[in-house]
């Protein structure tokens, strides 16, 4: 099912999807945006944090991830955060964001983050989470 209009969460949290990808956004936000391919739901292929503070990119992320597939456990990753022509320091900015966000975001779906890394890819840089589902969360 498909469908090409944003439909618009209470939270503020836009969600749309199309054949291959689901997709989300922030009413709040136009710079915010979120991609994740259906069949490979440890992955998101497009993050765009835009202008909305960390605290809020964490509460939209979770609820994307959980309304769109939630998360396997394993590894999950962010797909081409920069590439390795970037400067050095915008890389490192851009990582650490990416990285503190996710595991915050991964203790609130119940996994916590064994590693975490960046991972060059033919020029393109990846940000990888190693997880470990959280067993003292599951019994609640």
């Amino acid at each position: 099912m498909t469908s090409s209009e944003w439909t618009y969460q209470p939270s503020g949290l836009g969600l749309r999807s199309d054949e291959f990808s689901i997709q989300g956004s922030c009413r709040d936000d136009p710079r915010f945006f979120l991609r994740r391919d259906r069949y490979k739901l440890n992955a998101l292929t497009d993050l765009n944090l835009g202008d909305i503070s960390d605290e809020n990119v964490v509460r939209f992320l979770a609820e994307f991830l959980a309304k769109s597939g939630g998360i396997t456990g394993g590894k999950f990753e962010v797909v081409d955060i920069a590439r390795r022509t970037d400067d050095h320091g915008l890389v490192t900015v851009i990582y650490d964001r990416t990285t503190k966000v996710l595991k915050q975001v991964m203790m609130e779906m119940g996994f916590s983050v064994k590693n975490a890394y960046l991972d060059d890819k033919m020029g393109r840089y990846n940000s990888v989470l190693v997880l470990e589902e959280n067993i003292e969360q599951d019994c609640r």
